[in-house]
């Protein structure tokens, strides 16, 4: 695994500036994986592996919640709000990291799947949740962003009537993007990375949904002068981009 602490790419105009609270540990490795390079044909395949980030089980929203999480704690909340589907990583990660923060959090389950059995209601990330602390609301659909973030907000107007002071983190677009400054520091370490190790990417390949992972990494790059191709697999019906269902390269 690569993954040494290195710095030779300069940072992306304020943005350290930004507020942040920090829940990656360190610099996430970036590992050779010979047995599917070989599979693939030959072609050399690398994975930098935001799993390992040391928080929760890891992962892409680990990133973006340093900065929702920031600008909550900036504006003195102690209370988090976000909505997802029954089984949501996001949410999971969120109660995780409001538990670290001292913060509460209500999370909003919404019905994206019919799925009834009692497993998948209880177990997995909701029996997480529950163990990390975390209130649960439901919400009746579940290809609703617009009626999530209403439903959302007269949540956190309750509990503003109860004398604590809520932030939410919004499901759907028309909100300032803050996710993706996450990754606009992952393309950073990317970048690091490639010097220190004199390793030459022809294109990293990210999933892509809300777009958040997708767009940070790409305006990193194009930002710190890197022309290295991203290339988004769209995994959701919700996933946000106006070409494909499949793919979307930029």
């Amino acid at each position: 695994m690569l993954d040494t602490e290195f710095s030779t790419i300069a940072s992306v105009g304020k943005l350290l500036d930004l507020p942040r609270a920090k829940l990656v540990n360190g610099i996430t490795p970036l590992e050779a994986m010979p047995n599917l390079s070989r599979i693939c044909g030959g072609a050399n395949l690398f994975v930098k592996r935001d799993d390992s980030m040391g928080f929760a089980f890891g992962g892409n929203k680990v990133r973006q919640l340093e900065f929702y999480l920031g600008e909550a704690l900036s504006l003195n909340a102690n209370t988090i709000l976000i909505t997802g589907a029954v089984q949501s990583n996001f949410v999971r990660l969120a109660a995780a990291a409001a538990n670290k923060l001292g913060m509460e959090c209500h999370i909003q389950l919404e019905e994206r799947v019919a799925k009834e059995d009692t497993y998948y209601r209880n177990s997995g990330n909701v029996f997480l949740d529950r163990l990390l602390g975390a209130t649960i609301h439901s919400y009746p659909e579940g290809e609703d962003e617009e009626g999530a973030d209403l439903h959302l907000g007269e949540i956190a107007a309750e509990l503003s009537a109860e004398g604590k002071s809520p932030y939410i983190i919004p499901l759907g677009p028309g909100h300032a993007p803050l996710g993706a400054l996450g990754y606009v520091v992952a393309a950073r370490e990317l970048l690091n990375q490639m010097v220190q190790y004199d390793i030459e990417f022809d294109e990293v390949i990210v999933p892509s949904g809300s777009g958040n992972t997708h767009g940070g990494l790409l305006f990193g790059l194009r930002a710190l002068g890197s022309e290295l191709k991203v290339n988004g697999g769209l995994y959701s019906a919700r996933s946000r981009c106006p070409i494909s269902k499949n793919q979307a390269t930029l």
